[in-house]
C-alpha cells in the first residue's frame, strides 16, 4: 500500500508539474485573456453536459435486466457521483464506478445486477473510447500531415484497445472467482465458501449481460452517441473564444483529448496528460497555445461545477450515515453478577 501510495503522489507531481509547464509557456496573462473571452457563458458548459449524462445514464440502465432496471433519476445521481470521483479523485478511473454500483444497491437495487451492468459498462466505455479515438485519428490523418502526432495518438489508443480486450477477456474466464485468492487472505474458512458462492454468482451475472444481445448493442450505440455528443462542448467553449471550427477538427479534438485521458488514468484526474493533449493537438489544427489551454481549463471547470458536488452528495449519503450510525447492542448482554 506505502508503494501505491508514493506511486500515485510521483504521478501527481508529474501531472501538476507538466500542468504548470503548459501555463508557463503559453503566458498566464495570455491564457487569462483568453479565459476572459468565455465570460459569463462559461456557466454553459457544465449545463450543457446535461445531455452527455442522460445518454450515459440511459446506457447503463440498458444493461440491467428489463424487470430489475433502476429508475432513471436514481440511475442519474449514480451516475453524477461517478462523474465526479472519477475525475477528480485518484481512483484510477474505476473508483467512481465501484461507487456507481454501490448507490444503486443502497437503493434497493440487485447487487448482482448494479455490479454486473457497472463492469459491462465500463467495458463498453474502453470499446467505445478505442472506436471514437480510431476515427478521430483517422480524420485528423485527413486533415494534418503530422506523423508524429498521428503515431502517438495511434500508440495510446493501441494501448487502450489492449486494456479493453484484458478486461473482456478476464471477465470471460471469471473476473470475480480470479480475486478470490485475495480475498481469502482476510477470511475465515467459512466465510471464504460463502465469498467463493459470490463471486461465482456475480461472474454469471456479468455473462447474462453479454447474452442480451439486443439490449446490449442499444446500450453500446448510446454510450458511442454519449463521445459524439459531447464534442459539442468542445464546439461550444471553441466559439465562445471566438473561433469558427468545423466539425471535423471537434471530432479529432474531442477524439484524441478523450483517449489521452483515458490513457492517463494512472494520474490522478489526468492533471496534465489532458491539457497537452489539447494544446498539441489544437496546435496541429492551427489553434493558438492561451485559446487551447482556455479550451481544457473550461472543461476542468465543468468538471469542478458538476463532480465537487457529486462528491458531497456521496460523502453526506454513506459518511454521515456511518458516523451516526449507533453501535449495535450485543445479542446477549451481560447480566448481573450471581453471588
Amino acid at each position: 500500500m506505502a508503494l501505491i501510495r508514493r506511486g500515485l503522489w510521483l504521478a501527481f507531481a508529474l501531472g501538476v508539474g507538466l500542468f504548470v509547464i503548459l501555463l508557463a509557456v503559453h503566458g498566464f496573462r495570455d491564457i487569462f485573456a483568453a479565459v476572459r473571452k468565455l465570460g459569463p457563458a462559461a456557466l454553459c458548459v457544465p449545463a450543457f453536459f446535461l445531455l452527455p449524462a442522460f445518454l450515459a445514464t440511459w446506457s447503463w440502465m440498458e444493461l440491467f435486466p428489463p424487470k430489475a432496471r433502476p429508475a432513471f433519476l436514481a440511475s442519474l445521481a449514480a451516475n453524477w457521483i461517478c462523474f465526479g470521483i472519477n475525475w477528480l479523485l485518484p481512483v484510477a478511473g474505476i473508483g467512481g464506478d465501484v461507487a456507481k454500483a454501490h448507490y444503486m444497491t443502497d437503493r434497493g437495487a440487485s447487487g448482482n445486477h448494479a455490479v454486473a451492468a457497472t463492469v459491462v459498462d465500463k467495458t463498453l466505455q474502453l470499446a467505445t473510447q478505442v472506436l471514437f479515438a480510431l476515427i478521430g485519428a483517422a480524420v485528423f490523418a485527413l486533415l494534418v500531415a503530422r506523423s508524429d502526432l498521428l503515431t502517438f495518438a495511434l500508440a495510446g489508443t493501441a494501448v487502450l484497445a489492449v486494456l479493453s480486450l484484458l478486461f473482456f477477456r478476464a471477465q470471460q474466464r471469471g473476473l470475480f472467482r480470479s480475486l478470490l485468492p485475495l480475498g481469502r487472505r482476510f477470511l475465515s474458512a467459512s466465510r471464504s465458501d460463502s465469498l467463493e458462492r459470490g463471486t461465482a454468482r456475480l461472474d454469471s451475472s456479468v455473462m447474462e449481460v453479454y447474452a442480451r444481445r439486443g439490449p446490449l448493442w442499444r446500450a453500446s450505440a448510446l454510450r458511442m452517441l454519449f463521445r459524439v455528443v459531447l464534442a459539442g462542448e468542445t464546439f461550444l467553449i471553441l466559439k465562445l473564444l471566438g473561433r469558427d471550427p468545423s466539425w471535423t477538427e471537434v471530432l479529432v479534438i474531442e477524439s484524441l483529448a478523450q483517449a489521452a485521458r483515458a490513457g492517463a488514468f494512472w494520474i490522478p484526474g489526468a492533471l496534465g496528460a489532458q491539457e497537452g493533449a489539447i494544446v498539441a493537438i489544437g496546435w496541429a489544427l492551427g489553434i493558438s497555445g492561451p485559446d487551447a489551454m482556455a479550451l481544457a481549463l473550461a472543461k476542468r471547470w465543468r468538471e469542478l461545477v458538476i463532480g465537487v458536488p457529486a462528491i458531497v452528495a456521496w460523502h453526506v449519503r454513506f459518511g454521515l450515515r456511518m458516523f451516526f450510525r449507533k453501535p449495535s447492542s450485543p445479542r446477549n448482554p451481560p447480566g448481573p453478577a450471581k453471588t
